[in-house]
């Protein structure tokens, strides 16, 4: 039985990395107060272009930022990044801003209000939605300060400088993704701490995030085309999911004529490794009494391990085996999709220190040797289908609502692959965000089979396919405990008629010249979503 509808996985070889915009957000109360950072003398303009004034936070001579004309819920931005001033124990990122062309999107009835649309989760003003990635160590940094501030973008006023506060960072160039706005590289670090009078100025009232301030370890999550297995890797180890309606008949034990295609996967996966810690674990769903499913879990994940042990050497591996029968689901049992999801056996293996230079992207690639350059048949389209070039223009339901998609190329990252799509919005406008327009199959707003309607304004389910895997956008675990997607949180404001913005995605690298962005279709108790697929987009990098 298929579990499309899981996002179900590939098999992956691990490494371990060195370690919403909602309308009429209001301001959290003041948790942090008083200055986070004392500025020292002097201040400049550094980093702001002629067309983006505004003081950029450094002095003079310390280096330019990174400028870069962008498309942001329907307004059309020069931004200038950078560079970014350490000041004791904060780093401050000057973003200023020229409004160049004025759409009808704005997130403001006074004017196209910025602060909305670069604010976190955290219902604070400003631009503490702002994230530091570091491709090369696979980690992610969020905001630790965020300074309410509230600025409109209008053609009488058309510049403004927002500012994104961050602990500092060792390294003399950062890369800084902007919501709705992509990613700018290279942005220079300063470290004489002179900042501006703007930088002083949003310093003088800060209030503490919540977020994750210190460098978290990516994560990925890919999926079987063919619904049997799902992978999460993270830092420190791999967890491969098996549906149990692919190895096992209905309440039973014994490995059904499948098991072995599914089975033999893990392990080859597990042969790659010179050995470390496996745990095998069933699970069921709620049917039957706890000491049943007790029973069948527990004779379930014995079965798996015996098989593996058959077919391959697991002498290297201190394995232990157990089942958990209803008492753990993955998600809550309360439709037949959910009872299908919560039916599974989990290895986790987590891979002796000599694992370490191994691939952390979440996939093996001989796996999809081939795939997007003739090597593999892709899986059948559902929805409409372009060159990712071209676009592909989408229905909303049975309304009138439409948005074209466009992804030019995506960008090569060390193990990472980088894509900038372009959503715009039809005739009449839209009447929901984009987000809202490529939910996940299953689960609330999480692709990696979890549950959590705090990512229904993320955009989560885009992934690139291959002949035998979807890769999912890269994500992190929070300072809470959620896992946040590497792509546009709260890309929920409407786009009217001509209005376009940014939709930046981080995905694992699939090995590829080219890759396939497709959207499947939602299934199961959940929003629809509007399936579409992007060809022939080329790798750059």
């Amino acid at each position: 039985m298929s579990r499309r509808a899981l996002l179900v996985g590939g098999w992956s070889v691990l490494g371990v990395p060195v370690l919403a915009a909602c309308l009429g957000r209001e301001s959290k109360e003041k948790k942090g107060g008083g200055s986070a950072a004392s500025g020292g003398a002097g201040s400049g303009s550094a980093g702001a272009s002629a067309s983006a004034s505004g003081s950029a936070g450094a002095s003079g001579g310390s280096g330019q930022g990174v400028t870069r004309t962008v498309s942001t819920v329907g307004a059309t931005l020069k931004v200038t990044v950078g560079p970014a001033v350490v000041s004791n124990d904060v780093m401050v990122v000057p973003l200023a801003v020229h409004l160049d062309k004025a759409g009808s999107s704005s997130p403001s009835s006074s004017g196209f209000g910025l602060d909305l649309v670069w604010n976190g989760t955290d219902r604070y003003t400003g631009a503490d939605g702002v994230r530091l990635v570091d491709f090369d160590a696979g980690t992610v940094q969020e905001t630790f300060k965020a300074s309410s501030e509230s600025t409109l973008l209008m053609d009488k006023e058309p510049d403004v400088t927002l500012h994104a506060l961050f602990k500092p960072v060792d390294a003399s160039t950062i890369n800084v993704l902007v919501p709705e706005s992509g990613l700018f590289e290279g942005v220079p670090v300063v470290r004489d701490g002179k900042l501006s009078e703007d930088a002083k100025k949003a310093l003088e009232d800060v209030y503490d995030t919540e977020s994750s301030p210190d460098p978290v370890a990516l994560e990925t999550f890919t999926a079987s085309v063919d619904g049997a297995s799902d992978t999460r890797v993270t830092g420190k180890s791999v967890t491969i999911t098996l549906a149990s309606d692919v190895l096992f008949d209905s309440d039973s034990a014994d490995l059904s004529a499948q098991a072995d295609t599914t089975l033999k996967k893990a392990a080859d996966q597990l042969s790659t490794y010179p050995g470390g810690q496996v745990t095998i674990v069933g699970h069921t769903d709620d049917v039957a009494d706890d000491a049943h499913n007790q029973d069948l879990s527990q004779r379930r994940a014995q079965a798996v391990s015996d098989r593996l042990g058959q077919l391959a050497s697991m002498s290297a591996y201190s394995v232990s085996v157990s089942g958990k029968g209803e008492s753990e689901p993955r998600v809550p049992n309360d439709s037949d999709e959910n009872r299908q999801l919560n039916r599974r056996v989990e290895i986790t293996l987590v891979p002796t220190q000599e694992s370490s230079t191994k691939s952390p992207t979440g996939t093996s690639k001989d796996a999809d040797k081939g795939s997007g350059k003739g090597g593999g048949d892709l899986p059948k389209a559902e929805g409409p289908v372009a060159k990712g070039s071209e676009g592909v223009t989408v229905k909303r339901g049975g309304g009138d609502d439409k948005l074209t998609f466009v992804l030019k190329e995506v960008t090569r990252r060390g193990k990472y692959l980088v894509g900038e799509v372009k959503a715009t919005g039809g005739p009449g406008g839209t009447k929901t965000g984009p987000a809202d327009w490529l939910q996940p199959t299953q689960l609330a707003g999480s692709a990696r089979g979890e549950e959590d309607t705090k990512l229904l304004g993320a955009v989560t389910g885009l992934s690139l396919l291959t002949a035998q895997t979807r890769y999912y956008p890269v994500d992190y675990t929070t300072a809470q405990g959620a896992h946040h997607p590497l792509s546009e949180i709260t890309a929920d404001n409407k786009l009217g008629d001509g209005d376009a913005t940014t939709l930046t995605v981080v995905w694992p690298d699939t090995g590829q010249d080219t890759v396939t962005l497709d959207l499947e279709p939602a299934t199961g108790p959940t929003r629809p979503n509007n399936p579409f697929r992007l060809t022939d987009i080329p790798i750059k990098g």
